[in-house]
Formats: structure tokens, sequence, C-alpha cells
């Protein structure tokens, strides 16, 4: 059934496109805006190993107390609750 016909005798089911995805066609589902695709290769880019200039070095403190803010569990084990 052809789509003019299915919507002409009620059968199409399909839901509009919302939010972003009815702005943009890179939005919708394996788009290629960077916010959508940041958030949909999230997972594999944290696989990738850190570089050695981004390690924080345990024996700087304030870089240490930054990291401490950021992270839940060092902030327990910096407040003695670990």
């Amino acid at each position: 059934m052809s789509l003019d016909k299915a919507v002409k005798h009620g059968k199409e089911r399909r839901k509009p496109h919302t939010g972003g995805k009815l702005i943009a066609n890179s939005c919708r589902n394996h788009g290629g805006c960077p916010w959508c695709e940041g958030n949909r290769l999230h997972k594999h880019k944290r696989r990738e190993p850190i570089p050695d200039d981004h390690i924080i070095d345990p024996e700087e403190p304030h870089l240490m107390r930054l990291f401490c803010v950021l992270d839940s569990s060092c902030l327990l084990a910096c407040q003695g609750r670990a």
C-alpha cells in the first residue's frame, strides 16, 4: 500500500519526528551532527587509552583536590569515608 493511500484510509501509524529530529536530518538515528554522534559513540571513546599528558599526578595536591571533586569515589576517600 502506498503512503498516500495509507494516509487516506487511516492506516498510517507512524509518529511525526519530535525535538531535534524535527529540525535537522543529521540529528535523526545514526546522524552525523557532532552532539548526537558524541552521545552515540561515548562508550567507544571511553575504551581508548588515556594519553600520558592527561593523567593526573598524585604528587600535586591542587590537581588532586580538583580530581576529588569530580570523582565521587575519590571524594569519599578524601573525606575519610572509604
